[in-house]
C-alpha cells in the first residue's frame, strides 16, 4: 500500500473510529452508572441488617460485616477506576472526532472504503450547507 493511499485510508477512516471508540466508551460508562444504582440500594440495606446483628452478637462483625466492607470498598475502587480510564478514552476521542470532522475530513470523492450512505452523510459542508429548495404551499378548501 502506498504512503498516499494509506493516508487517504486514515483520513477516511480516522474520524469514525474515533466516533466509534467514543460510543463505546460513553456506553461502557453508562452500563456502569445504571449498575451502581441498581445495586447500591440493595447492598446499603444488607450492611444495615448485618449492623443491627452486629450490635447483639459479636461474632458477625469480623465474620460477615468487615469482608462485606472490603468487598464495597474493592467494587466502589473498580468503578471510580473506570470511570477515570473510560473517561478519559471518552474526551480524547471526542477531541479526535471533533477535530477530524473540522478539519481533517477528507474532501469530496476522496473517501476510501466508506459504504456510499455515509459518504453523503458526512460530506455535507458544515460552513456552508446546501440551499433547500421552499416547499410549495399547499392550499386547503375551504369549506
Amino acid at each position: 500500500m502506498s504512503g498516499g493511499r494509506l493516508r487517504a485510508v486514515v483520513q477516511s477512516w480516522g474520524g469514525l473510529a474515533a466516533a466509534a471508540v467514543a460510543l463505546c466508551s460513553a456506553t461502557w460508562l453508562f452500563a456502569e452508572y445504571v449498575h451502581a444504582v441498581r445495586v447500591a440500594p440493595a447492598e446499603k440495606a444488607l450492611v444495615e441488617s448485618l449492623k443491627e446483628r452486629a450490635r447483639t452478637d459479636a461474632t458477625v462483625h469480623p465474620k460477615l460485616l468487615q469482608p462485606e466492607f472490603d468487598r464495597q470498598r474493592e467494587s466502589l475502587a473498580r468503578r471510580h477506576a473506570v470511570y477515570d480510564r473510560v473517561g478519559l478514552v471518552l474526551l480524547v476521542s471526542l477531541g479526535i472526532w471533533l477535530a477530524w470532522f473540522r478539519w481533517f475530513r477528507p474532501e469530496p470523492g476522496r473517501w476510501v472504503g466508506v459504504p456510499e450512505g455515509l459518504q453523503r452523510l458526512l460530506e455535507g459542508n458544515v460552513d456552508h450547507p446546501a440551499p433547500r429548495s421552499p416547499r410549495p404551499k399547499i392550499r386547503r378548501a375551504s369549506q
